[in-house]
C-alpha cells in the first residue's frame, strides 16, 4: 500500500532542523503516538517516520538523536548523465568516512532502517539516462552493487526534473521506477523503495505519473515546501498546510 509522508523539511537544512528544534519535533511524534496514528493494528500496517541526513552534516552525526525515526537516509550520492556515481562526490567519501561509519551504526543500532538517496537534479542528464536502456540498466546495477556494498535496505529516489517534458518522457520515468523498484526488491530482500516528489506534482505537468508510481513504490515522501522560494515573485509561506484558496495549493492539497 502506498505509504505517503510529508516532508515539511527545510530545502537546505534536512535533519539540521530536527537537531535545532528536537523538542518540537519529540512533542509531535509523541502527540501522534497518543492519537494512535503511529501505532500498528491488524487490519492497518505501522507508520513510516523517516529523516534525511545529509553529508555536509556528519561532523555532527555523534550528537545526533534517532530515537523516534523509521528510516534514516543518507542523503546524497549523485548521478552522472552515463548512468554512474560521481566517484569525486563528497556524498561518496562521506559515506567511507569514520562519521559516515559512525552514522550507519547509530541508525542499526537504534533499530531503523539504513537507508541512501540516490539523486539527478539535471532536467537533461534525468532524460538522458531514463530515455536510453543501457544507462537505465547501469543506474540498476551500480544502485544495487552500492546497497549491497554499504549494507541499505532503503531506497530513496530523488530525481529533480523541472519543465514541461512530452508524455515519452513521463512513460519513460515510470518505467525506469517500475525496473528499479523490481530489481532491488528481488536482489535485497525485505527492501523498501521511495520517491520524492514535488508538492506541486499533482497539479504541474513533469515526468512523474503520480498514480502509476504509487502503484509501483512502497512510499511517496512529498518534499513538502519551497512553495514560495527566494526567486517568488510574491511573497508567502515556505510550506503552507492549508491555504489553497489563497495560494493556489497547499500541503494538504497536494497529499489528497
Amino acid at each position: 500500500m502506498l505509504g505517503v509522508l510529508i516532508g515539511i523539511l527545510s530545502s537546505l537544512a534536512f535533519l539540521t532542523s530536527f537537531t535545532v528544534y528536537l523538542g518540537e519535533v519529540r512533542a509531535l511524534i509523541n502527540r501522534i503516538r497518543r492519537e494512535g496514528q503511529l501505532n500498528s493494528t491488524s487490519t492497518q500496517a505501522p507508520k513510516e517516520v523517516a529523516g534525511f541526513y545529509p553529508y555536509w552534516n556528519l561532523s555532527t552525526v555523534a550528537e545526533l538523536d534517532l530515537t523516534n525515526l523509521s528510516t534514516v537516509y543518507y542523503f546524497a550520492v549523485h548521478l552522472k548523465r552515463d548512468g554512474t556515481f560521481n566517484d569525486n562526490d563528497p556524498g561518496i567519501s562521506g559515506l567511507n568516512s569514520d562519521n559516515g561509519k559512525l552514522l550507519k551504526e547509530k541508525v542499526l543500532q537504534n533499530g531503523a532502517r539504513w537507508g541512501v538517496t540516490i539523486v539527478n537534479l539535471s532536467a537533461n542528464s534525468i532524460t538522458r539516462n531514463i530515455n536510453n536502456p543501457a544507462r537505465q540498466q547501469s543506474i540498476v546495477d551500480n544502485t544495487i552493487k552500492l546497497m549491497k556494498q554499504e549494507g541499505f535496505t532503503a531506497l530513496n529516489i530523488d530525481f529533480e526534473y523541472v519543465g514541461r517534458p512530452d508524455n515519452s518522457h513521463k512513460k519513460s520515468f515510470t518505467s525506469f521506477t517500475q525496473k528499479l523498484t523490481d530489481s532491488v526488491h528481488r536482489e535485497i530482500p525485505g527492501s523498501i523503495v521511495s520517491f520524492d516528489g514535488f508538492a506541486d506534482s499533482a497539479k504541474k505537468p513533469r515526468i512523474f505519473d503520480m498514480e502509476s508510481l504509487g502503484q509501483i513504490l512502497d512510499h511517496v515522501i512529498v518534499m513538502g515546501y519551497d512553495f514560495h522560494p527566494l526567486a517568488s515573485k510574491i511573497a508567502g509561506p515556505v510550506a503552507p498546510l492549508t491555504g489553497k484558496e489563497r495560494y493556489g495549493y497547499d500541503v494538504t492539497t497536494s497529499v489528497g
